[in-house]
């Protein structure tokens, strides 16, 4: 079983706590703008219900944003404890480090997983969506599809994750070789939900599984076969300290 290694503290559990707050305070918010509205009678004055009644229609607005973020970010770091269990099947000589910062040419970028074996280094960028999604391997935006339950279609743009985990291979290789560490550095693209459907047209070095086509078995195959030279524990171990330094 592979070693899976991981920072402190995932970025998107930070995030999540840091909305977590932001709600608890415009719950505060809006039970003292109640009390001021309801005050307004009591004391007639009038101006305490005014000021109330905006309180509380300002702290149901934050509310609402703060829940539909809690929402993303909770189906996000689902999505990639999931891809962690998935990874940890691969062989016992393959470490996972996972949510990681990736820092060359004054640039960052905020890596899922990447994953260091015999077989080469991969960089795997984790998607938690569902419906139907469909984009061209050249093309920036891709569209998601989603079936509401009374059956709407409504679709909405999404950043191409190809295009984005090719920015992150890019950084990578850069910052292995400001370290002397020559290696390929390959680019995966993971769909973690099993009612998810990829349609990727045109030609890309970066390969698309999605879990409901039995994409983590050929996600972990695709690994496993990987035919590139093989890396010694020494480089691994190289490459493995620089990632750990690099862990959120």
């Amino acid at each position: 079983m592979a070693e899976v290694v991981t920072g402190e503290k995932n970025h998107l559990e930070v995030h999540l706590e840091r909305w977590r707050r932001r709600k608890r305070s415009a719950r505060w918010w809006m039970v003292g703008g109640i009390l001021l509205f309801l005050a307004g009678p009591a004391f007639t004055k009038p101006m305490y219900s005014l000021f109330g009644l905006l309180i509380v229609s300002v702290s149901a607005m934050v509310m609402r944003r703060t829940s539909r973020e809690l929402e993303v970010l909770g189906v996000g770091l689902a999505g990639e404890k999931e891809a962690e269990e998935a990874f940890s099947n691969l062989p016992g000589e393959y470490v996972i480090y996972s949510d990681l910062e990736i820092e060359s040419d004054g640039k960052i970028s905020q890596v899922d997983h990447v994953v260091v074996g015999p077989t080469g280094v991969f960089v795997v960028e984790t998607k938690n969506v569902y419906g139907r999604v469909v984009g061209n391997a050249d093309d920036a935006d891709w569209t998601q599809f989603k079936t509401t339950e009374s059956g709407h279609v409504y679709e909405k743009q999404m950043y191409s994750p190809v295009k984005q985990v090719g920015t992150h291979v890019y950084r990578l290789a850069e910052r292995l070789k400001e370290e002397q560490i020559h290696v390929w550095v390959q680019g995966i693209v993971y769909f973690v939900h099993p009612d998810t459907d990829v349609e990727m047209t045109g030609f890309s070095k970066i390969p698309v599984f999605s879990a409901g086509d039995e994409g983590t078995e050929k996600l972990l195959d695709f690994i496993l076969a990987s035919n590139r030279k093989p890396l010694s524990k020494e480089i691994r171990d190289k490459i493995g300290e620089v990632l750990s330094d690099c862990l959120m």
